[in-house]
């Protein structure tokens, strides 16, 4: 049962990829024909400049996270508010 479920799966799986894969080469071609070659360019620029800020993030607010663990386990809170407002 377990595998006839995991086979199933990775079939849904595999599809979806496949169909996620066609659709962006379909939405793009669409965008280059419809609205130029200037505006995909610059939606992939900032695309790719919010994927950098998204990454850039999480790792700033895993670390604000861990650096509260000691001021509220100690009930600091100065050094609490001073981090939350950093």
């Amino acid at each position: 049962m377990r595998t006839l479920n995991s086979g199933k799966n990775f079939l849904v799986t595999i599809s979806l990829m496949v169909t996620m894969t066609l659709l962006g080469f379909v939405t793009r071609k669409l965008f280059v024909n419809e609205i130029g070659v200037e505006y995909l360019g610059l939606n992939g620029l900032l695309t790719n400049i919010l994927a950098a800020v998204t990454l850039l993030e999480s790792g700033f607010g895993t670390s604000v996270v861990f650096h509260l663990y000691k001021p509220l386990a100690e009930n600091a809170r100065p050094r609490i508010l001073a981090l939350l407002q950093f």
